[in-house]
């Protein structure tokens, strides 16, 4: 009798332990494949941002022309959340980081300046003597961006060489992600 206890407790004790351990893992594996199906959406959306990014890199340029046409500014949601909200959750892409890094400065920085250019839109400052008032500087300030995007102009202050030119800047965080892509 004594032996049937002793045996009934060590198959209790065996099947509760084999059945966490078997729990376990499940969980373990499907956390893995979670966070691997998560971090290639997040490549796969980064991609898109990009490609999308190009096209509005060439609207702007071809803005240079026309003082009426409306600067669009770039998307960065993805571009950020990769960058610096989760970046822990993103491995493929520790070796990009930093490239991202710039990357987002220098959309984020351009966005300021489209939104300084709409700004001026609604300025009654008129132009004087001395100063080009809100036309004058608004048109400046488009002809800055139509250079930023068209690649005339270097961006300061960001990049691995204290500069990016943005059209080449995008070109190359597109190459190296296509090959954390792979």
């Amino acid at each position: 009798m004594p032996n049937q206890w002793l045996s009934l407790l060590v198959a209790a004790l065996t099947g509760g332990l084999m059945g966490a351990i078997i729990n376990f893992l499940y969980h373990r594996r499907t956390t893995r494949e979670t966070a691997e199906a998560r971090q290639q959406a997040g490549i796969e959306a980064l991609t898109a941002e990009l490609k999308r990014c190009r096209v509005l890199y060439d609207y702007n340029a071809g803005l240079k022309g026309d003082s009426l046409g409306p600067l669009i500014q770039f998307p960065t949601s993805t571009a950020l959340a990769i960058s610096f909200d989760e970046r822990e959750k993103f491995p493929k892409l520790s070796a990009l980081q930093e490239d991202l890094v710039h990357y987002t400065l220098g959309l984020i920085h351009i966005n300021q300046l489209i939104k300084l250019h709409h700004l001026l839109w609604i300025s009654p400052e008129l132009a004087t003597g001395i100063k080009p008032g809100a036309a004058g500087r608004r048109d400046q300030l488009r002809l800055r961006i139509c250079d930023f995007c068209s690649g005339n102009l270097r961006l300061e202050g960001v990049g691995p060489e204290n500069f990016i030119i943005l059209p080449e800047y995008i070109e190359y965080v597109s190459s190296k992600l296509q090959d954390a892509r792979k």
